[in-house]
């Protein structure tokens, strides 16, 4: 379940995000008034009046208001200012380093006998070939 609302939350944010808010405005504004206008118009005369512009309806004055807005001041269309993430916390946190084990194992070099220490020799140089 909250799988499917994460997908649901991004999709809403990139739809928002690409101002696909104002198309689908647009969108139904232009298929309500060429329903309206094809109740009494032929349909080519109803698809000539919705595009034509001369006499936008209520949303399409709302869909260029927010076309606008959006143009003036990209910003503002999403303000994430109010949004908490995290809920504030009044418990400090400390975090502890790592503990390593690794320091326990090392035995230092005076206790090794010196029959098991050796000298690595050098490996011979190599010759270049071109």
């Amino acid at each position: 379940m909250l799988h499917k609302l994460q997908i649901l939350a991004a999709a809403a944010c990139l739809l928002l995000s690409t101002r696909f808010h104002i198309a689908a405005i647009q969108g139904v504004a232009w298929a309500s008034m060429y329903a309206g206008y094809q109740q009494s118009l032929s349909p080519i005369e109803a698809i000539e009046r919705t595009f034509s512009g001369d006499a936008p309806c209520d949303l399409c004055i709302v869909s260029i208001e927010i076309r606008e807005e959006a143009e003036e001041s990209p910003d503002r269309i999403l303000s994430f200012s109010s949004v908490v993430l995290l809920p504030p916390t009044q418990k400090t946190i400390f975090v502890a380093p790592p503990q390593s084990t690794f320091h326990r194992r090392l035995i230092p070099l005076s206790r090794i006998p010196q029959a098991l220490i050796r000298e690595i020799e050098p490996p011979p140089p190599k010759s270049h070939i071109c």
